[in-house]
């Protein structure tokens, strides 16, 4: 072979050693990709089992075999993948904003979202930042067509899963609440009083019942032997108007508690399993459990509306199975309070002022709603048109003071007369639970009966002697379905007698409640009151009452 050869040979060999070797020194001395985690499940329940750990240990694992530098792994517990208001998925698309990261790793793409828009918002979003987004599960390349086809595919599937998946939850929650349970979630105040398996947050080392033989089926909530306690003590504060959520939140995390062997222990919250675990209060805390009707013995459902939002606010309640915590008047009576609030909160340094007619006062030139509002430390209350304060050339409704015109609302409306039929129906209210409705019953039953024995009487059956006996006894009857000789009666029909004397028992929120089954709206053009537009059935009662609609603006 001629030497030329193989000598330029040798040259070829050792230059691609060189370059070989300065490519191997260059990706040694590169920086590694900052890669960062996403793990996600969707429901309480998952928690309990390993999911979150599974994610986050195959995700570790490739990070590791891949030299890469792992930044952090975000959590999102117990969270939906409906919608990207996430608080951990969030913060993930700000690092990827703020270039802190070159790769995400997930297990499965709907891990990130199970909502197609935001799923390719996000793929979007990591591709105008170049960062490289690693799905374990799926394995795709997202730069290539046919990866972006399998991702649009798999994104659709995943939304049709979790909209067939969320109507089967829909379904099976409306049921469970019309049987009268409450959802599989932990709720303070209750537990499922299995003691022998208890995963409650708030059971080992905290409950004196774990471990212990079970007390219920795992089905129906039982109260928790601590917190229950808990439960009553914020109603029966807040009821008492005197202390806000927040007043409640302190007094609760100073309170100590003693279990019936002498053991001493401090309320605490359930925490949210694995997110965040039991810890003090604060008032968030304090008013979810304050505006939630199943401590009165209820299930709520709200469901979600027709685009598939889950709706705020529970549309139907059902007799629950569980143990009422709280009494409903206790529980209406903090209602009340809160209502008539409205976002002013109230504390014992602060005190929130009460006005009867809010919600009721209005403007009589443009039926702009007046506000209550207080000066110089609440002596000096006041009815104020905001409106008009706001438009300096359209000045036309100066404030109004809060008593005279209390006063005189009140003086309308305590010389209503009830009718005598209003009267009896409040009455059957006091002494039976289901009002006429019980009295009507009755009163069918014993008509009924004296049928029946004119009846025996046409056929010669019964004397006339017996007839007249059994006449005599259902008229008794009939009269003391109304025992409006009692005491009770007797101060009850006082006060419906006399509105001005019933008045006067009653709190300023109690008359705003009061105002508002009989008042629409209160129309005031300057110091005085113009109009007042009542409710159809209290129009007759007074002379001052109009109907609705009949006030027109002035401007």
């Amino acid at each position: 072979m001629d030497k030329g050869f193989l000598f330029e040979e040798e040259i070829i060999r050792k230059l691609l050693e060189i370059i070989s070797s300065s490519k191997s020194t260059s990706s040694q001395d590169a920086k590694p990709l900052r890669a960062v985690g996403y793990v996600r499940v969707s429901s309480q329940m998952q928690l309990e089992g390993s999911s979150l750990e599974d994610q986050e240990e195959r995700i570790r694992a490739y990070i590791k075999s891949e030299n890469w530098q792992e930044v952090a792994i975000l959590k999102d517990p117990a969270q939906s993948g409906r919608t990207p208001k996430r608080h951990t998925f969030r913060w993930l698309k700000r690092l990827i904003r703020r270039r802190e990261v070159d790769v995400v790793v997930i297990d499965r793409l709907d891990r990130l979202s199970r909502n197609f828009p935001a799923l390719l918002n996000f793929v979007k979003m990591c591709k105008d930042h170049n960062v490289k987004l690693v799905s374990l599960r799926e394995n795709i390349d997202l730069h290539d067509p046919l990866g972006k086809l399998i991702l649009y595919i798999l994104g659709i599937l995943a939304e049709f899963f979790s909209n067939a998946l969320s109507e089967e939850i829909r379904i099976k929650c409306h049921m469970d609440a019309q049987r009268g349970y409450l959802s599989g979630a932990f709720r303070f105040g209750y537990c499922k009083g299995n003691c022998s398996s208890c995963t409650d947050p708030n059971g080992p080392g905290y409950c004196p019942r774990y471990g212990g033989p079970d007390i219920g089926d795992g089905k129906v909530r039982v109260p928790h032997p601590i917190e229950s306690h808990a439960v009553r003590l914020m109603f029966s504060w807040y009821a008492s108007g005197k202390y806000s959520d927040a007043d409640i939140a302190r007094r609760l995390n100073t309170e100590v508690f003693t279990l019936p062997d002498g053991t001493k222990v401090r309320f605490r919250t359930k925490g949210k399993p694995g997110a965040y675990p039991p810890g003090p209060f604060d008032k968030d805390a304090v008013r979810a459990i304050l505006i939630n009707p199943i401590y009165i013995g209820v299930v709520t459902y709200a469901g979600s509306d027709k685009n598939g939002r889950k709706r705020r606010k529970p549309i139907a309640l059902y007799p629950g199975k569980h143990q009422p915590l709280v009494d409903p008047e206790t529980f209406w009576k903090a209602q009340l309070i809160r209502k008539n609030r409205y976002h002013r909160s109230t504390s014992l340094k602060h005190p929130a002022r009460t006005y009867p007619l809010s919600g009721l006062v209005f403007c009589s030139h443009r039926h702009s709603p007046m506000r209550g509002i207080s000066s110089n430390g609440g002596r000096n209350r006041y009815y104020v048109d905001k409106l008009c304060r706001q438009k300096r050339n359209e000045r036309h409704q100066p404030n109004v003071k809060a008593e005279p015109l209390e006063a005189q609302v009140e003086e309308i409306v305590g010389k209503i007369k009830l009718p005598k039929a209003w009267k009896e129906r409040i009455l059957a209210y006091i002494y039976h639970s289901e009002g006429m409705a019980h009295l009507e019953r009755k009163r069918a039953a014993l008509f009924h009966h004296l049928e029946a024995a004119k009846e025996l009487y046409r056929q010669g059956l019964c004397s006339r002697q017996e007839l007249e006996e059994i006449r005599r006894e259902i008229q008794r009857k009939l009269t003391t379905l109304l025992p409006t000789q009692t005491p009770v009666a007797q101060k009850a029909l006082s006060l419906l007698d006399d509105m001005s004397l019933l008045l006067s028992r009653l709190t300023d929120e109690e008359k705003n409640l009061l105002y508002r089954q009989m008042i629409a709206a209160i129309f005031v053009q300057g110091d005085c009151i113009k109009a007042i537009e009542a409710y159809p059935p209290f129009v007759p009662l007074s002379p001052h009452f109009v109907a609705i609609g009949t006030v027109k603006p002035l401007l």
